[in-house]
């Protein structure tokens, strides 16, 4: 009887694996995650259609990102992770940075007009057109 109990407690522990897995599932598409925006007081932390944006398709970290300004007026660089399921009813992990003007003489890549910000080690140009590209370098003289 003794062998019987512990085989029957096996398959019960075995069977509730699977359903604590669901459950932490279902919890994250629920938004039931840590949610990071380290300037949500100075940022609005949305991302706003009418801005333009940057997509860098890296490999499991795609994100798209943006320049934005805080309620003081100082430039923030904001990211946005893409995940497959942005469908579900989850927040968008959103971090913005506050970033440092750079010459558009200085980076690889822009032109005279360029306006080029820099923050987390990432370089975003914006054209006199409105339109954004983003670099990694900057110009050794």
């Amino acid at each position: 009887m003794d062998r019987y109990d512990e085989m029957e407690e096996r398959s019960l522990f075995a069977q509730l694996i699977p359903l604590f897995i669901l459950f932490l599932m279902v919890a994250c598409s629920f938004g039931l995650h840590a949610v990071g925006c380290n300037s949500c007081d100075e940022a609005r932390c949305v991302c706003e259609d009418s801005l333009p944006y940057v997509t860098d398709l890296k490999p499991f970290n795609e994100q798209s990102i943006w320049i934005d300004k805080d309620a003081s007026g100082h430039t923030l660089i904001c990211k946005r992770r893409i995940f497959l399921s942005d469908y579900a009813f989850r927040e968008p992990d959103i971090y913005c940075s506050r970033a440092v003007s750079l010459g558009a003489d200085k980076v690889v890549g822009a032109e005279r007009g360029d306006v080029c910000w820099k923050a987390d080690g990432m370089i975003l140009c914006e054209k006199p057109d409105g339109s954004v590209f983003k670099t990694h370098s900057i110009a050794r003289r």
